[in-house]
């Protein structure tokens, strides 16, 4: 009968069973075969597991694998060492844990002096509520752990580690209500703390009386029951205010005074301890004690009988027993008891019960106690005695004492006074003692402090316990008269901390606050005394938000606008620069208006601090007047290199709108592009490759050729929308021809004025919107058409409109049907709606029920329809034409058989048509389930956000994430916290044990149902190991990879029963702490991939049960390395087809077996000394790769790879066996290593066995050229040629082939010679000279070779030069040429996008301007050296947005010269953002460029800065400009003569003080208020040229100049320009006495070389004062730079002699030259003449002149040889 009881109440009886007697059931019958399976009690006792067949590990193994119950109740392990590993611990309470375990119980007894660690990772279990440990188990828990439901615990003669691992494992059971000690000898701690305030039972054994440990520290106030067995140590601290009972034996040498008084609270108590060996409390009065139990067999135990009697006021109940079982005491230290003075509160008043066991009545000492509690105890009502056996004659003498009881009476004398009061007091302990006087009080009065004192000392001496004295001394605060005036209006904020509600004054004090203070806004008050404690602990929540992950908080910023994200920098020090990293900007100038900075000011410096390396989103909406397209081009072209995403730009109206070129639409990475208000301009075809969604809004398109460039190239374009409200251009058919295009929204109000229509050609489009054509002939093609989506539409000539919409699915319709007065819309005849299930209808139109109709009728299977008026007043219906509704003559189809569902939105049941039509419907609907009516407006839902979406798609989205960042989503929100415990893949990180513990705990409360992956590396225990391995197992994981290092690299066991998981599919285990021990055959019938790195086997037959259990293997890998215990590594796997094999080990004896016939792809590396290694059955194999293979004794490892097609062989004929007669029918393609020694005789094997092969490959991969260590000799050509030579060889590349070695050379000629179907031979060799070359390919080609239709190509050498030597290269080459390599071979394809100089060129502007964008967008290199763009166009003045563009993306790669020449027709304006380019080594802007910088710009690294006739706005624009660039050493600022801008930039100022080199050319005049002024100290190098008719031209400070040239300068006013010159070493002047002030008094110490043009009139006085003033002169040129010599236009004047030789001619001078010298000219001879004259140190004097004849050069040479005043003087004549 009890196979008929419930299946619930078997299983609760197995429960009781042990676990083997219920496994035992199973053969029962039918019915218990699976019943064991889910009991949920399993109980394991290593004892009672013993067999011949399977390991207790085994057994525990396959129990648990058959095991199904979802909930596992208890599970019971008593184990020893011998009997299995602690990996297999791991894995069994790690599968126990994953089915929710309530109570585990380990219990490990060794046979040696081995302990079980049991470390944190196995504190994880949320369910658990019963853990018990036993014998030696080490616990070790280094850090907290969290175990919230644990209830029990009992560590029982365990040891611990340190202190810190029970008080780690304490402090993380939150809930634990009983805790079970029991120690042994343990000299690591010191002090055993219990700290656990949910505790409510404690038990402590303890018998370790070591010197070294204290004792206990306990801290539990919820503790209600107490049991100390056994107690040694001399401490024990104890914190429990609500003990109830107390057992204390056995406890020796306590010195704390306090252990008793720490029971008081208990109501029963058992004592068992010598009052000799521990010390007593004083004052310590057990209130709620009514039972007393007693052990005497301690000596003088009366002593503490008579204190505990004493301080037990309402004691009930007195048992005092001795547990010997011999009644006789002799050995007990004897003595006498001494009678209290005072009879005890308790005998008198409340002992009821008096019980002794064994009482021995021959003992004087206990005689004497009985016959005093029995003489005192007034209310006793039961004594009992047990004893020996005694005689009745001292039996009655017994009863004779108990009449004896004296009672107590008060002393009727007694004084009333409080002294006398107190000093006729007897208790022992005043519990409390109160006095309290009014203020006119006569006692008060009569009393002093005295008095007060002495009340206060006795009660002190009776231990009072409370005391209240109140003498009348009240404390009152009174208000103001007048409330302050801050509490009225200033007083924000009420901060009070300690604040004690019970004090009156206080109170009183905060209510007045409270009450007056009008603006309080912030209240922090009422702080308890309790709470500030808890704060000053720390117990304060931390900053969340800030713990998360950066990427995290970088989306959530992505979600805020840009102007929020940047204000979040003053946060704190984490979120300065985090903002930079944003992915998402948006800018709008309302949102930027400021005094100081411009819009474009600010996104410019946004940018250039921005550091995202990807750009998700872009938005700029800004006026066209704010802005230049300049700006827009630079911002637009930093997003582009940022690799940009999503750009939207919306351009707010004004009169002028700006053009959008082609240039921009060439970005390889965007995706969304939103374009609103701006002039569309494409000629030619574009390429936006990644483009999905684009929006034309407010647009004007130049015509119709623009919008078709545009979507022509959007090659996957999904989403179109165009909205052409308000505009108007000269498009005339728009064309939308886009075959990947999915959703199509159209708004147009034009009225079809100028605008033909559309022609829409879509196949793939899915949704369609059109709103608001009218009068348009619109012609669509969509066969895949779903929804549709029609509004405003009237006038649509096309009839076949409404038919091309017939393959929708969902119908939206808001057109007006056709009247007899006005022609509208024409319906299509015959269209049947054949797949639309749903249809919208609008009922604002007139007569809109004739549309509905005609849908009606064509539409068969319609399901659902709704009308809706978008109106939200309804009276706007009155203006509609009326009319009459007409029943269909016959029901429509879709209302008698489909209609379903039937809305009415804004139904208006007052207009006679509706209800007629609602009615019609409703009444032969006759498929309708629902029908709803609706006359209030219906608000839209707002958008869905993330959190909305659907938990599948989070979890995919999820899984994609690391799990680190996974589950940190857990504090987004409530939705959030459990999210990430059902993500199915995982992977762990394990950096030390503290991680290992983390890992283990989120395992554990990880809740999918099934674990798709699991990947776990780095540090962790062997228990670890089995712990995560046993939580995958129960979590039924796909793929499962365990790549640990074990600390001491300790051997760990992998689980065998994993090996049973039949869940999994993948499976790879790294490194060499892993062992695979599997004594028997397994079974995962789903594993398909088993990688195996550097793991070892415990046999050879681990790796046979293991490899038979995988019947669907695939895909093996197998790497060995040391210890190697397998002598035979045997593979039989019918279902592999890949396997990789490579071993370290260098065996000597076995080898491998191989027998898979499904086997494809083969790796064998690195096999040495082995004696097999055949590969017995491998008929399907294609490709195989043996490399490093050598003296494997059988020959057979080649004859096994004769059905691959591809082979690759890296091994020596002399260090393998190769076979004979193997033909390799199927190779067609051979690869060969020539290194080893005689490679080419197998080479000759090969060729003779493979008739059909195609290609062969020969490498030598020895980078080192030199081959000395091969064993020579000589090849020797086949007797026979292959017949793969003569008939199939057709491709033969030999890589470094060595040309000076004779075998190679006579192998190659061979083959070269026999091939005759050869069609291409390729050879590669280490670098040689190009002679050499020559020399080998001359050799080669004259080899005579068999097929004419060879090509014998030597392998191109500059591929293989590195790639930053090749960068170095084609930087030298014109970037034309550059980008046109990229067409040589698959290398050189991108390397030109890594070039670091960049240079182009173009006369027309248009295409070159697309071209440019291409190439820069293309570019990849980090940084960019050099820019150089030239573009001169004078047709074309729009090139604003492609300069930005060009610019930006120059930015972006940290341009370092940047060179920017434009004439064009209209100039741009250079952006101000650039300025801000921290890179920028060097600028030069040239031609149609505006400079304008309001405000001061920061360029720390420009060196040099060029400035040709560019334009400035205004002063300030120059002077910030060279002010922020603190660096700057070389400035050059020509500028235009006739510029417009010369009226503006009045004086220039320069201001630098590190430049050293400056040029100005002005070519300006007229300005006498401007001019320069220059401030360089640091100047060397400085040349002005034309400058005239200025104000000034100062150089103010310039101590280091070397070298200056002035020319063409003129009518300066001040006359300072020659004074700043003179600390110059060299001078070149080109200017006239006449036109310029000369200074007067400045000397040029430090010049010695003067050089000076003779064109300007009257030159010669502007000699003499540079003479005059130049003592230290050594070389002095005049020259003529006019090709005529004649300067008849010259005024001529006659030059008069200094008075005084110059100095420079009398001492220094020492070279004179004058160029084309005119000695016709009277005033140039006299100036010769006197130098000539003068020069007394003159070495070398050189004079060239216009051509002249013999005689007249004979005469000037004499004339000059007669005026030296040096005879060491030259004088030649040119």
């Amino acid at each position: 009968m009890i196979s008929e009881l419930p299946d619930a109440l078997l299983l609760k009886i197995l429960s009781f069973l042990p676990t083997n007697i219920v496994v035992a059931t199973s053969v029962l019958s039918k019915q218990w075969r699976s019943l064991w399976k889910l009991v949920p009690n399993l109980e394991f006792d290593s004892e009672d597991y013993e067999s011949e067949h399977y390991t207790f590990s085994e057994i525990v193994c396959k129990s648990f694998n058959s095991h199904k119950a979802p909930v596992l109740e208890s599970f019971r392990l008593q184990f020893g060492s011998e009997e299995l590993n602690f990996v297999d611990i791991g894995l069994w309470v790690g599968i126990a844990f994953s089915r929710h375990l309530r109570e585990l119980v380990l219990d490990f007894y060794p046979a040696g002096q081995e302990t079980f660690t049991f470390p944190s990772s196995l504190c994880t279990c949320n369910t658990l509520e019963t853990l018990k440990l036993v014998l030696c188990i080490l616990v070790d828990i280094s850090s907290p752990v969290v175990m919230k439901s644990l209830r029990t615990l009992h560590l029982e003669f365990v040891t611990y580690k340190d202190e810190s691992s029970i008080r780690n494992l304490l402090s993380g059971c939150p809930g634990l209500e009983e805790l079970r000690l029991y120690r042994g000898d343990d000299s690591d701690m010191k002090v055993f703390t219990i700290e656990v305030p949910s505790l409510q039972r404690l038990t402590v054994h303890d018998n370790n009386n070591g010197p070294e440990f204290l004792g206990y520290l306990i801290n539990a106030p919820s503790l209600k029951y107490l049991l100390i067995e056994e107690l040694g140590c001399p401490e024990f601290c104890l914190n429990a205010p609500e003990l109830m009972e107390a057992y204390i034996g056995d406890v020796t040498s306590i010195t704390n005074d306090k252990f008793l008084g720490s029971l008081t609270s208990v109501k029963r108590l058992l004592l068992n301890f010598s009052p000799l060996k521990i010390t007593y409390p004083t004052g310590s009065i057990f209130y709620q004690l009514i039972s007393l139990e007693m052990y005497t067999r301690e000596a003088e135990w009366w002593n503490l009988l008579t204190l505990m009697l004493e301080n037990s006021p309402k004691l009930q109940a007195l048992k005092l027993t001795d547990r010997s079982l011999n009644f006789h005491k002799n050995g007990v230290v004897g003595g006498k008891w001494n009678e209290p003075k005072y009879v005890p509160e308790c005998l008198l008043s409340h002992l009821e019960t008096f019980v002794w066991r064994r009482f021995d009545w021959g003992r004087e000492e206990e005689k004497e106690i009985a016959t005093y509690i029995l003489k005192n105890a007034r209310l006793l009502k039961k004594a009992t005695f047990s004893t020996n056996p005694i005689d009745s004659e001292e039996h009655n003498k017994l009863k004779e004492r108990r009449k004896g009881q004296n009672t107590f009476e008060p002393d009727e004398n007694m004084e009333i006074g409080i002294g006398w009061s107190l000093f006729s007091h007897k208790a022992p302990v005043l519990e409390s003692f109160h006095v309290k006087f009014s203020d006119k009080s006569d006692v008060r009065r009569a009393c002093d402090d005295i008095d007060i004192g002495i009340w206060t000392g006795i009660a002190f001496e009776r231990h009072v316990r409370e005391l209240v004295l109140d003498l009348g001394l009240k404390r009152k605060w009174n208000e103001p008269k007048n409330v302050p005036e801050c509490l009225l209006s200033q007083l924000k904020m009420f901060v009070r901390t300690s604040y004690h509600w019970e004090s009156e004054v206080e109170k009183e004090v905060a209510t007045y606050i409270l009450k007056n203070a009008r603006q309080l806004k912030n209240l922090l008050s009422l702080l308890t005394t309790m709470e500030q404690r808890s704060r000053n602990l720390g117990f304060v929540k931390a900053d969340m938000m800030n713990q998360l992950p950066e990427a995290l908080i970088l989306r959530i910023l992505s979600f805020l606008p840009t102007k929020t994200v940047i204000t979040t920098s003053v946060l704190s020090k984490q979120w300065r620069s985090l903002w930079k990293l944003v992915p998402n900007l948006e800018f709008d100038s309302e949102d930027y208006e400021s005094e100081h900075h411009t819009f474009s000011e600010n996104v410019c410096k946004f940018f250039l601090s921005h550091k995202a390396p990807v750009l998700e989103s872009l938005h700029l909406k800004f006026r066209s007047h704010e802005v230049s397209p300049v700006d827009i081009g630079l911002w637009v072209g930093i997003a582009f290199a940022r690799h940009l995403r999503e750009l939207v730009l919306h351009c707010l109206p004004q009169q002028e709108r700006f053009t959008f070129p082609s240039s921009l639409c060439t970005c390889n990475t965007l995706e969304t592009l939103k374009l609103k208000s701006f002039l569309v301009d494409i000629p030619s075809p574009v390429l936006m490759k990644s483009l999905k969604t684009l929006h034309l809004e407010f647009l004007e398109f130049t015509d119709d050729e623009s919008i078709c460039n545009l979507l022509s190239g959007c090659p996957i374009l999904e989403d179109l929308v165009m909205d052409r409200t308000g505009t108007y251009d000269d498009v005339v058919t728009f064309t939308i021809s886009v075959p990947s295009l999915q959703r199509l929204w159209i708004r147009e109000n034009s009225h079809g004025e100028g605008t033909r229509g559309y022609m829409i050609n879509v196949p793939s489009l899915k949704l369609l919107e059109i709103e608001g054509l009218k009068g348009f002939d619109l012609c669509l093609n969509a066969p895949e058409l779903v929804e549709a989506y029609l509004f405003d539409g009237s006038y649509i000539i096309t009839e076949k409109f409404l038919g091309s919409l017939k393959a929708a699915k969902h119908l939206s319709l808001d057109l007006s049907p056709p009247l007899e007065v006005t022609f509208q819309i024409t319906y299509p005849i015959v269209s049947i709606f054949y797949q639309l299930v749903s249809l919208e209808i609008g009922t604002r139109k007139a007569e809109w029920w004739n549309l509905l109709t005609l849908m009606l009728d064509n539409s068969p299977k319609l399901q659902v329809l709704k009308l809706i008026d978008e109106y939200l007043n309804f009276n706007k219906k009155d203006g509609l034409v009326c009319g009459k509704w007409n029943e269909p003559k016959y029901v429509p189809k879709c209302l008698l058989s489909h209609l379903e569902t039937f809305a009415w939105t804004r139904y208006s049941w007052e207009r006679e048509e509706e209800k007629e039509v609602a009615t019609y419907i409703l009444k032969n609907a006759r498929r309708l389930k629902k029908a709803t009516f609706s006359t209030n407006p219906i608000e839209s839902k707002e958008l869905n956000k993330i959190s909305e979406l659907p938990e599948e798609l989070l979890l995919k989205i999820l899984s994609l994430l690391p799990t680190k960042t996974v589950i940190s989503t857990s504090v987004l929100s409530k939705r959030w916290r459990s999210l990430w415990k059902l993500v199915p893949k995982l992977e762990f990180d394990s950096q030390d044990r503290r991680t290992a513990e983390n890992v283990g705990r989120s395992l554990l409360l990880h809740k999918a149902p099934v674990l798709e992956s699991l990947h776990l590396t780095g540090l962790c225990d062997d228990i670890d190991v089995g712990l995560w391995a046993g939580i995958a197992f129960a979590r039924n994981v796909r793929e499962f990879v365990l790549q640990v290092w074990i600390p001491f690299s300790i051997p760990v066991t992998f689980p065998s029963s994993l090996f049973y998981c039949d869940t999994l599919e993948t499976l790879k285990l790294k490194n060499p702490p892993i062992e695979i021990d599997v004594p028997s055959k397994v079974s995962m019938k789903s594993l398909r991939t088993l990688h195996l790195e550097y793991v070892t086997y415990k046999d050879d037959d681990s790796i046979c049960n293991l490899l038979s259990g995988c019947p669907n293997l695939e895909d093996l890998l197998v790497h060995r390395g040391y210890p190697n215990n397998v002598m035979n590594f045997v593979i039989v796997v019918p279902s592999l087809k890949r396997l990789s094999i490579k071993d370290f080990t260098g065996g000597r004896n076995g080898g491998y077996v191989i027998n898979a016939p499904s086997l494809k792809y083969l790796q064998i590396e690195r096999l040495t000394g082995y004696e097999l290694c055949p590969i017995e059955d491998a008929p399907e194999l294609v490709e195989a790769n043996i490399r490093n293979v050598s003296n494997i004794v059988n020959e057979k490892i080649l004859g096994s790879l004769k059905s691959a097609k591809r082979l690759s062989l890296d091994l020596s004929p002399l260090e393998i066996k190769c076979p004979a007669g193997a033909i390799f029918y199927q190779l067609v393609c051979l690869e060969m290593y020539t290194h080893k020694a005689k490679w080419w005789n197998l080479l000759t094997i090969m060729l003779d066995s493979s008739p059909k092969l195609q290609v062969l490959k020969l490498i030598d991969q020895n980078q080192d050229s030199s081959k000395d260590g091969v064993v020579g000799g000589k090849w020797k050509e086949p007797k026979r040629v292959p017949e793969c030579l003569l008939s199939h060889l057709e491709t033969f590349v030999w890589t470094r082939y060595d040309w000076r070695r004779e075998e190679e050379k006579v192998v190659a000629k061979y083959i070269l010679r026999n091939a005759r179907r050869l069609n291409k031979a390729t050879f590669s060799t280490r670098p040689i000279e190009s002679k050499k070359k020559l020399e080998m390919l001359n050799e080669m080609n004259g080899v005579v070779k068999a097929s004419y239709s060879c090509h014998l190509v030597g392998k191109d050498r500059i591929s293989e030069l590195p790639e930053e030597l090749l960068l170095k290269i084609l930087s030298l080459l014109p970037t034309k040429t550059v980008i046109t390599t990229s067409v040589l071979s698959k290398r050189w394809r991108s390397l030109w996008k890594m070039v670091h100089k960049l240079k182009f060129e173009s006369d027309k502007l248009a295409k070159f301007s697309e071209n440019v964008g291409k190439f820069l967008l293309s570019y990849k290199a980090p940084v960019l050296e050099s820019l150089h763009i030239k573009v001169t166009d004078k047709t074309e003045n729009r090139c604003g947005i492609n300069v930005g563009v060009w610019l930006g993306i120059a930015v972006v790669r940290h341009v370092r010269e940047l060179v920017l020449g434009l004439s064009i027709k209209k100039s741009v304006r250079f952006p101000s953002s650039v300025f801000f380019c921290d890179t920028l080594e060097t600028l030069k802007l040239k031609y149609s460029i505006i400079v304008d910088v309001p405000s001061p710009v920061c360029m720390k690294s420009l060196r040099t800065l060029h400035l040709h006739t560019v334009g400035f706005k205004d002063y300030e624009s120059i002077r910030n400009l060279i002010a922020g660039c603190p660096n700057l050493e070389d400035l050059a600022i020509h500028r235009a003569r006739g510029s417009r801008n010369r009226k503006v930039v009045l004086t220039v100022v320069i201001a630098a003080p590190y430049l050293k080199r400056l040029s100005i050319d002005g070519k300006i005049g007229g300005l006498a208020e401007g001019g320069y002024v220059i401030n360089a100290p640091s100047l060397e190098y400085l040349k002005i040229r034309g400058i005239y008719n200025c104000g000034c031209c100062l150089i103010e400070n310039a101590p280091v100049l070397v070298e200056a040239t002035i020319s063409n300068v003129s009518y300066i006013l001040n006359e300072k320009i020659l004074g700043s010159l003179k600390s110059a070493k060299r001078l070149s002047l080109d200017i006239s006495p006449l036109e310029i002030k000369c200074h007067t008094g400045a000397i040029f110490y430090r010049l010695v070389y003067l050089e000076m043009h003779t064109c300007e009139a009257e030159w010669w006085n502007l000699l003499t004062i540079m003479l005059d003033s130049s003592p230290k002169l050594q070389v002095l040129k005049l020259i003529d730079h006019y090709q005529d010599v004649s300067t008849d236009d010259v005024v001529s004047w006659r030059w008069n002699e200094p008075k005084y030789v110059p100095e420079c001619l009398l001492s220094h001078l020492e070279t004179f030259v004058w160029i084309r010298y005119d000695w016709e000219r009277e005033e140039e001879k006299e100036v010769a003449t006197y130098i000539l004259n003068n020069a007394r140190l003159l070495k070398k004097a050189t004079f060239s002149t216009n051509p002249i004849e013999s005689k007249e050069k004979l005469e000037m040479l004499n004339e000059f040889t007669r005026m030296k005043a040096s005879n060491s003087c030259h004088a030649p004549c040119i």
